[in-house]
């Protein structure tokens, strides 16, 4: 029951934040918070050893390696007005903005969708299985924002991380993967 009422938040907190209902950087940290505070029991952040962060830092690396090849490919598809979107959607501009996505947007994501959602499909034996199902979860809500590069960036994010989850049972290191990644990508080489 937890799941559903957690599900259901994030398709309207998602609605809201990007269906240009409320402006979206008032709602998102809100509803990350509000999420976060759901699934709180469900999680335990462990401590990385070195090599932990290495691979937890080169995967954020590779993952943004991947994106900025997939922006050249998909460059003659006329994906600009896509990024530009976006960028001017979820860029934070505001001081407090940094924060909330640092802080509380970035580690709900991976608390939300990999640390409890992802527990709830353990009942299902196959990892491929269980990465699809929650990669297909996490990209629903992104529905919202009606861009496809977005989408497919949940896809690939979502699996990915997913497949990170699933190898190393850590949350810790997602996060620090999907901190890197965002951090390449909206400040230190956005692909805009």
């Amino acid at each position: 029951m937890k799941y559903l009422i957690l599900f259901c938040l994030a398709h309207l907190g998602f609605y809201l934040s990007f269906g240009n209902v409320t402006p979206f950087w008032y709602t998102f940290p809100i509803v990350y918070a509000a999420l976060i505070t759901l699934s709180r029991h469900s999680f335990r952040m462990t401590q990385l050893s070195l090599l932990g962060w290495m691979l937890s830092v080169g995967s954020g690396l590779l993952l943004y390696g991947l994106f900025f090849i997939g922006s050249y490919l998909l460059a003659p598809l006329a994906i600009d007005p896509y990024i530009d979107s976006l960028y001017t959607s979820i860029a934070p501009t505001k001081w407090w903005q940094h924060i909330a996505l640092l802080f509380i947007i970035i580690p709900g994501e991976e608390i939300v969708w990999r640390g409890f959602l992802y527990k709830k499909l353990a009942f299902l034996s196959s990892p491929f299985i269980r990465i699809a199902l929650a990669t297909t979860l996490y990209t629903s809500v992104h529905l919202y924002a009606l861009n496809p590069l977005l989408l497919l960036a949940a896809v690939v994010g979502g699996a990915v991380w997913g497949y990170l989850y699933e190898k190393t049972k850590r949350l810790s290191f997602v996060i620090i993967s999907h901190l890197v990644f965002d951090f390449l990508l909206l400040y230190l080489l956005p692909l805009n």
